[in-house]
């Protein structure tokens, strides 16, 4: 691609997002981008920059539990049809949100029942809630229910088995170290009742110690673009990380028989309503984050969209104004690529 060209889509990128910015739909935004499996370009409004760190809020699914679970996989250390926990839920089962288990909890409400006087990020907090979650598995019920606590046990399950926490595993958890000035604000708490800056905002992932399956990674848009970018290519059968086997299983349609969009580790587009927009390719992969994130990648055109966003440090529409935003991003960015 021609340098001419590449500064014409940054343009046409940079006016959505500052579009965005000016609706009140995120303070600040970073958009990072990869096509023919090679970085393109990346976008920094609102006060971010590349050094820029977000909390990437459930991008730690797939960013941390499923790649985790790849690398495993791999070494022969894990099996898609291992059991996790006392009803014979399997890893499978748990990356592809086919658990049983609810979407979500209120963890803080369960723990007052189960363990008074619990405290953050304890060993006795984790084995309580960890002890609940199993027991409300039930694989049994079919079909696809989006759940954080099924990948919140299944992060402990691979804790348990490498003997190290998801922290010394995947790096990013925990904010410790990072300028504050560097991390983006993500908003008020008003359970913690302060302003988050490198504190996880998932407040179920705080009350874990900030280290869960399901939240709690901190990362700047390239680093997700990279990791996001190594799993395409791998994909491709470009040397790497993961094995091409294992990535194709992992993005396939074949290990369930219901009409649920997600497979393990990721979700593909819902036609007519993703959050891709209407350009994306039937067999891309994504995820979204609760604070404003989201990754994509299509394989036919080697494609890589990463959009990062602390829209939960705008005003209260905004988290259903980033659902219009999104598939209005990604149509303007696939039709600058396409033209």
């Amino acid at each position: 691609m021609s340098s001419a060209r590449r500064r014409h889509i940054e343009g046409v990128m940079r006016d959505v997002l500052d579009e965005g910015r000016g609706q009140g739909i995120f303070p600040a935004a970073s958009l990072w981008v990869a096509d023919g499996l090679e970085p393109l370009l990346d976008v920094h409004v609102g006060g971010a920059g590349p050094e820029s760190v977000w909390d990437v809020a459930s991008l730690t699914k797939p960013m941390a539990v499923a790649s985790l679970a790849m690398d495993m996989l791999s070494r022969g250390e894990l099996e898609l049809s291992d059991s996790v926990g006392p009803s014979g839920a399997t890893v499978k089962e748990l990356l592809g949100h086919r658990s049983g288990l609810p979407a979500w909890w209120d963890l803080a409400k369960r723990l007052d029942e189960d363990l008074p006087g619990w405290t953050v990020g304890a060993p006795a907090t984790r084995a309580a809630a960890k002890a609940a979650i199993e027991r409300a598995l039930d694989p049994a019920q079919s079909g696809a229910l989006y759940s954080d606590l099924g990948y919140i046990l299944l992060g402990w399950h691979l804790e348990a088995l490498a003997g190290q926490s998801l922290d010394e595993l995947v790096p990013g958890y925990l904010a410790k170290g990072i300028p504050k000035e560097r991390v983006m604000s993500g908003g008020f708490c008003p359970h913690r009742g302060r302003d988050l800056r490198g504190e996880v905002n998932d407040l179920n992932a705080y009350i874990l110690g900030g280290v869960a399956g399901h939240a709690g990674i901190f990362s700047r848009a390239d680093e997700v673009g990279d990791w996001a970018l190594e799993l395409l290519r791998c994909h491709e059968g470009h040397p790497g990380r993961y094995e091409q086997a294992v990535v194709r299983s992992f993005w396939g349609r074949s290990h369930f028989d219901d009409s649920g969009t997600w497979v393990l580790g990721f979700d593909t587009p819902t036609p007519g309503k993703s959050s891709a927009g209407t350009l994306i390719g039937r067999d891309a992969v994504g995820h979204l984050g609760f604070t404003g994130t989201s990754v994509w990648l299509d394989p036919l055109p080697g494609r890589v969209v990463v959009l990062l966003t602390n829209r939960v440090a705008a005003s209260a529409g905004a988290e259903q104004a980033i659902k219009r935003f999104r598939p209005l991003l990604h149509d303007r960015l696939f039709e600058a690529l396409n033209g």
